[in-house]
This record gives structure tokens, sequence and C-alpha cells, in this order.
């Protein structure tokens, strides 16, 4: 039995369960709890009932920890009683959750928070060899210029967390691009005093390369779109209508050390960003532990929802 921790409205988690029986999977929706599921506990064990259902934490050969959303408690007049009752479910959850052993997840949140963070990420691939951009956080003026230097104008910037930002109504969501950091922009460089900002050396490069990782399954697809003539600077732009998608081989010594990288975070699944710059030269951007992946599947590049339904299954 796999268990699926998401939200109502993640179609990634749909297209997993449309390739799977009702039997062999349980979706759980948080933003459908308190009222979806309850729990109990004893010393003796777990469970958990919904639908006529139950479970018990040993039921499940793996869980998909995917896009789940805080647990909610609508209505009443007293927010801060509604907020104590869901942080009294989700501990409830929590603890159900954690009799299931680590190994079982892809991935644990615990593995996910680790291998989340851009500065740390850049400084491992380069212990485990990656050719990595030059790169510089700062909020001072005058380390900005010099870098611009050192890197010879050649100088883009981008977020260092998630990039998307949630307005209300949804539907003025914003995405932040990686964008060029022109000379011009420098004359307004003073802005970023106000937060760390992430800035790297611009490398020429002939595709972006998206890698996807399932326990020791690795495949990577090149991206391609021009602007110009010249390969984008961030392929996720003009909704990636004009991408083309072609399945490609990494040189084993990269996939060797991309499954070493993986596996020292303790993850079974990531999702890898390199840049392909010639023939068996490759330049590390990034790693996802819960990156995006099925729209190359439905693009016919990859098969990685197979993949990560026969390591669910597996434990």
């Amino acid at each position: 039995m796999i268990l699926i921790l998401t939200s109502k409205d993640d179609a990634t988690a749909d297209f997993v369960a449309a390739r799977l029986r009702s039997s062999e999977f349980f979706r759980l929706d948080t933003d459908d709890l308190p009222g979806a599921a309850k729990i109990e506990s004893t010393e003796r064990g777990s469970i958990i009932r919904t639908k006529g259902r139950k479970f018990t934490p040993e039921d499940f050969s793996g869980v998909w920890y995917r896009r789940p959303k805080a647990i909610i408690f609508a209505g009443g007049r007293d927010k801060a009683v509604a907020r104590h009752a869901a942080a009294e479910y989700t501990a409830a959850l929590e603890g159900f959750l954690s009799l299931v052993p680590v190994t079982k997840w892809i991935n644990h949140p615990s593995r996910n928070v680790l291998a989340g963070h851009k500065l740390e990420q850049v400084r491992r691939a380069q212990r485990f060899g990656f050719r990595l951009p030059m790169t510089l956080v700062t909020q001072r003026v005058g380390e900005l210029r010099r870098f611009w230097k050192k890197c010879h104008g050649n100088v883009i910037l981008k977020p260092l967390s998630t990039g998307y930002i949630e307005r209300q109504p949804p539907f003025e969501d914003s995405l932040i691009y990686t964008n060029q950091l022109r000379e011009r922009d420098l004359a307004r460089a003073a802005e970023i005093d106000r937060c760390p900002t992430l800035f790297q050396e611009r490398i020429a490069k002939l595709g972006d390369i998206r890698i996807t990782v399932v326990d020791q399954d690795v495949q990577a697809v090149e991206l391609t779109a021009l602007d110009d003539g010249k390969p984008r600077l961030d392929i996720r732009r003009n909704n990636m209508f004009d991408v083309k998608y072609k399945r490609t081989e990494l040189p084993r010594t990269l996939k060797s050390k991309i499954l070493r990288l993986v596996r020292s975070y303790g993850l079974r699944f990531a999702a890898i960003d390199m840049l392909w710059v010639g023939q068996s030269d490759y330049v590390f951007l990034e790693i996802n532990p819960n990156g995006q992946w099925a729209w190359l599947d439905m693009a016919g590049a990859t098969n990685s929802r197979d993949s990560l339904i026969n390591a669910l299954k597996s434990g």
C-alpha cells in the first residue's frame, strides 16, 4: 500500500494516482483535514480511519511526500482555539507518520529540508567534483561590482528561495525568473541592501539538462529554446510552449557523481538542473528534493512515474 501525502490541487499526484488501482494507494489530502480522517493511538500502535478504511503505519510500503498543506480548523469565533486544535491534530498525524521508517519515504521531509538550501548545495556539489558557476550572495554594492568585473560582466541573478510570490487573488501570483544583470543595473545596485541576493557567473550553454533521480534510476532530458537565435537564459519563460525535449544519456562518471550527491542527503528522489556546455562538459546549478517532473513524462521524454511507483511499492 502506497501513502500519498499531498493536497487536493496537486496535478502530479493525480497523474501518478491514475496509474494505480484504488486498492494500491491511500491519498491523504491534508487540506481535507480534519474532517477526512480520524486518528487513534495507544501504547501498542496507531490507526488512521477514513471513508470506511483503516490503516496502520505498518500497512505502507512507501510514503510519497508531495505537497501537503497546513491543517486548518474552519469556523468558530475563537481563532486561537482553532489554531490550537489544528496544532493538536497535526501533532497526532505526525506521530502516526513517525512510525513509518524514514527509508520508506520519498522523501522524508527532514531530508528535503536538509537538501533544500542553494548555498549548501553549491558547497557540497563542489566537494563532489561538479563544475560550478562562480557564485556570490551579498548585500554590499562594492562586493557586487568586484564580482561583476571578475565575471567580465557575465552575471545573472536569481532567487535564493522558490521565487514564487503568492498573491490575493491567486491569479495575480508571480514567478521570478533568472535574469541577466546588465551594466545599467549596477547604478541601482544599492537596492540589494534590503536582503541577500544570489548572483552567479553566466556560462554560455548549448542547452539545459533536467535530471530526475529515483533511487538508482537516472533519467536526463535536454531542453532547448531560443531567444534571438541563442539559448534562452531561463527555459521557463514563455510558459515553455516552444521548448524542445530530447532524452539524453549522461556520461558514466557524471551519473556516478549525481547518485553519490543524492545519497549524501539521504534522498530517494531528486530533480537536478544542469547546463550542457559542450561534449561531456556539464555545469551544476541546483538540486530540488521535491521538484516537478510529470511534464517531462507527459512530453514523452521520461518515464519517471513508473520508476516512482516501483520504488514506493518496493519500500
